[in-house]
């Protein structure tokens, strides 16, 4: 399964494994084209993504490797995708394409058949990281080569005097995440083992979407920033790839950091949580919430 925003590289890299593995390539944008005669219909997509999947399955059961060219982003799509395999016997591997978010609208520009760059934002602010639990075997990241990667500290000290304009936030929001960081560093990492370096890293940049996402309402005092934690969560592989760490659950980390401010009012959602992710995420997230708390 290929996951990448529009104008990431994923369809080119599909082509690329397709040869090396002698796979069928379903990709949406062709299926909508044969469908719809027009690539950029985006009406019918139930009916274009259940003749997708059908014919996914229908080469799966005839053994034939497949690769599935689709944007892919939202995790609770693709955990629904993944189970309707389950009788089928076949190895489930992600190919996340990770291309930094301006060389995507770049790439898109540059096509013959662009699509509007509301899409492709739009794509960006609901991304959503893969992890194991959704059904997958491997998970393998695949970073542009091109991409000018930076160290953590860099894009934190940047952001020391980004004036986070809420009630809720008295710190800047470098200052925010550094005492989230130290939070993290003093309370667990010293007395725990196990993943915490990936716990103490996505702290550090758990709210680095916040620039991009800051929305001002008139009338309202207060900024907000929504889908801040999945800009954060993509944005993230370009700050970590030469920690010597697990990138991905660094990003997975962050996408879910919001996630039990909605527990205080849904006791259900946070036993389904715990149920999907399993005990050891589940206290990750809770750790990371209480630091970001004491950060305010």
């Amino acid at each position: 399964m290929m996951i990448g925003i529009p104008g990431s590289g994923k369809s080119q890299e599909a082509e690329i494994i397709a040869k090396e593995h002698n796979a069928v390539i379903h990709a949406s944008d062709r299926l909508r084209e044969e469908l719809f005669r027009d690539v950029n219909h985006m009406g019918d997509n139930g009916f274009l993504f259940n003749e997708l999947h059908k014919r996914i399955q229908r080469d799966l059961k005839a053994g034939k490797n497949v690769i599935y060219d689709a944007t892919n982003i939202n995790s609770k799509k693709r955990i629904s995708f993944l189970k309707s395999l389950k009788d089928i016997p076949c190895e489930k591997i992600a190919i996340l394409i990770m291309t930094p978010y301006q060389q995507c609208l770049k790439n898109n520009a540059e096509r013959e058949r662009s699509i509007p760059e509301s899409v492709i934002e739009k794509m960006y602010t609901n991304f959503q990281v893969p992890y194991y639990y959704e059904g997958f075997d491997i998970i393998q990241v695949v970073l542009w080569q091109g991409a000018d990667y930076k160290e953590p500290e860099e894009i934190v000290t940047s952001y020391n005097n980004f004036n986070q304009e809420n009630e809720h936030h008295t710190l800047t929001l470098g200052r925010h995440l550094y005492h989230a960081f130290h939070y993290i560093g003093q309370r667990f990492v010293r007395h725990e083992r196990g993943y915490t370096f990936e716990l103490l890293w996505a702290s550090y940049l758990h709210d680095i979407g916040k620039p991009f996402c800051k929305e001002c309402k008139e009338g309202d005092k207060n900024a907000h920033y929504y889908n801040h934690m999945n800009v954060g969560a993509y944005d993230s592989f370009f700050y970590t790839s030469k920690v010597l760490d697990d990138s991905l659950l660094i990003a997975w980390l962050i996408n879910w950091h919001m996630e039990p401010f909605f527990w205080k009012k849904d006791e259900k959602l946070k036993e389904n949580r715990l149920k999907l992710w399993g005990k050891d995420l589940f206290e990750m997230i809770e750790k990371l919430h209480k630091a970001d708390l004491y950060a305010h």
